[in-house]
């Protein structure tokens, strides 16, 4: 258990947006341990970072949306706060040798103080899925046709519904998935009979403050069932984060 944090601290005076990505490789943490290693990396930086002062210090850093335990990211967003003004260099060169393991930086840049949150800006992300089919042969000839996919996305897109279930704090909830769905894509690749990888799903799923949040094993679920095959995730990325006003 943490000891009790103070109510306040010294106040920000520079705000720095992060990007960075997460390989495949890094550590399997959930979020509370993810938040834990970037606390440990930041407080080992040497930055001003606001929230040092606190006991215990709790390092301010406002990330644009959680990510599932072992999925890579190529451009996830972060807004760190300080409370002394630093150059992009020195910055940028104290981050890069904090990084948590398995994390690199792939953009900084200052941002002014009194902007939106950055969580409240999050409208949508970008992912993309290797995919194979669940039959354990990981053969060519046992593969589904791509097209069968393809018009199953299709299918998709065009619903005016899509009823769904999950599993939500120990019980089933039912939910619509098409307007979390802003895109769907299914592209061929070049057989691969380590992972027996036939395709690579690219779909854009949306952040709704009411409806609750697009998830690309969910879209994949939904392809299967439409296309009557079973489908497995082989690899799965988060491209990007989408901001509100940002294609």
């Amino acid at each position: 258990m943490h000891a009790p944090v103070p109510s306040s601290s010294a106040e920000p005076r520079q705000r720095w947006r992060l990007g960075y990505g997460r390989s495949a490789n890094a550590p399997r943490l959930a979020q509370r341990d993810q938040n834990d290693a970037w606390e440990q990396s930041l407080v080992g930086s040497g930055l001003p970072v606001a929230g040092l002062d606190l006991d215990p210090p709790r390092p301010r850093i406002v990330f644009a949306a959680p990510i599932g335990v072992g999925v890579a990211a190529e451009h996830e967003l972060a807004d760190l706060f300080l409370t002394d003004r630093r150059s992009v260099a020195e910055v940028r060169e104290a981050l890069e040798l904090h990084m948590p393991a398995g994390h690199s930086l792939t953009g900084l840049h200052d941002v002014w103080l009194g902007a939106p949150p950055l969580p409240g800006r999050v409208e949508a992300a970008d992912y993309r899925a290797r995919i194979a089919t669940d039959d354990g042969s990981r053969q060519p000839d046992a593969m589904v046709d791509l097209a069968v996919l393809r018009h199953a996305a299709v299918g998709l897109l065009a619903a005016g519904h899509l009823p769904r279930t999950r599993h939500k704090g120990g019980r089933v909830v039912a939910y619509d998935l098409r307007p979390l769905i802003a895109r769907v894509d299914v592209r061929g690749v070049t057989v691969s009979l380590e992972d027996g990888a036939i395709a690579e799903l690219c779909v854009r799923v949306r952040f709704d403050s009411e409806r609750g949040v697009g998830r690309p094993e969910d879209v994949l679920a939904a392809i299967a069932d439409s296309a009557g095959v079973q489908l497995l995730i082989v690899s799965l990325v988060r491209e990007r984060i989408v901001l509100t006003g940002v294609d």
